[in-house]
């Protein structure tokens, strides 16, 4: 009985992992424009601003330093953001 209720864990955990992936990865493709794995600032405030224009609203000089500040933390000393480095701290968190 215990085998079959690891199996069925097992299942449900990668079924989770499959739509956390599927859930990244049309973000990402959304984020990352010149799809070189990476997301640059240029890209990341473009992302934002469409974001907000498509609902009509311009951002402010408030939420677009907080959304700076927000990629300067992922990004560090490199000046972007990898893809590979953000679906391992997704995927840590939904423990895939």
């Amino acid at each position: 009985v215990e085998a079959n209720e690891t199996f069925e864990s097992s299942e449900l955990a990668s079924a989770r992992c499959a739509r956390a992936a599927t859930r990244f990865n049309r973000m990402w493709s959304k984020l990352d424009t010149d799809n070189s794995g990476t997301v640059t600032a240029k890209e990341w405030m473009g992302f934002f601003q469409k974001r907000f224009a498509k609902h009509g609203r311009k951002m402010s000089k408030r939420v677009a330093a907080h959304k700076m500040k927000h990629f300067k933390k992922w990004a560090g000393s490199k000046k972007y953001i990898a893809k590979k480095d953000v679906w391992a701290k997704i995927a840590k968190r939904k423990r895939c």
